[in-house]
This record gives C-alpha cells, sequence and structure tokens, in this order.
C-alpha cells in the first residue's frame, strides 16, 4: 500500500507542479520547476521507498530468509 500511494503522490505532484495548479510564491514555483525538470522528484521518491523496503527487511529479515 505504502508503494502504491507513494507513486500517485509523486505523480500528482509533478502534474501539478508542471501545469501550475499549486498556489506558490514564484520563487517557490520555479524551484520546483527545476526540480521536476532534472527529475530529483523521482530520485527522492526511489530513496524513500528503498528506505521503506530497508526497513521491512531489518525489521522481519529473519522471518523472510528463513
Amino acid at each position: 500500500m505504502t508503494v502504491a500511494t507513494t507513486f500517485v503522490f509523486v505523480e500528482m505532484t509533478r502534474i501539478n507542479v508542471l501545469e501550475h495548479n499549486l498556489p506558490l510564491p514564484r520563487a517557490s514555483r520555479r524551484f520546483l520547476e527545476e526540480v521536476v525538470r532534472h527529475r530529483l522528484d523521482v530520485l527522492a521518491a526511489a530513496v524513500w521507498l528503498c528506505g521503506v523496503f530497508l526497513l521491512l527487511v531489518g525489521r522481519y529479515g529473519d522471518a523472510l530468509f528463513a
């Protein structure tokens, strides 16, 4: 469930930034457009999902590999 929610949140945020649907100050909007243009939002989502995976393996690793 966390993975699906993460994908939906990242893509909806990406679309809203590109379509100028967020009521943000001009400087914040430019910054987010640069983040999206350089695909750093996708990198942040990948880091987040890797962190979730590592937490799951750390917590339930014995049961997973038994």
